[in-house]
């Protein structure tokens, strides 16, 4: 994660844990209606959710969409430790 911080590709970002695994959340286009979050899987690996779309209907976490997918890349995580 390091040298996607120091080349600056990500900012703004947020550092932060999932499931106990370092993690970035982050705008890849700098809009509120799209995230991505980042998990440091293994030290050269990331799993990486994203999400986008201006008008989702029905969107439990349309005013944290953030917060969503952080919670479902937990979910992610934690179903392939059990498998």
């Amino acid at each position: 994660m390091d040298g996607l911080k120091k080349d600056g590709k990500l900012d703004p970002w947020t550092e932060t844990s999932i499931a106990g695994l370092p993690a970035v959340v982050y705008h890849v286009f700098r809009h509120m209606y799209e995230c991505s979050v980042s998990v440091q899987v293994t030290h050269d690996q990331m799993l990486t959710f994203d999400i986008q779309g201006k008008d989702l209907p029905g969107s439990y976490w349309n005013n944290d969409r953030c917060g969503g997918l952080s919670k479902m890349a937990e979910f992610v995580i934690g179903n392939l430790r059990q498998n």
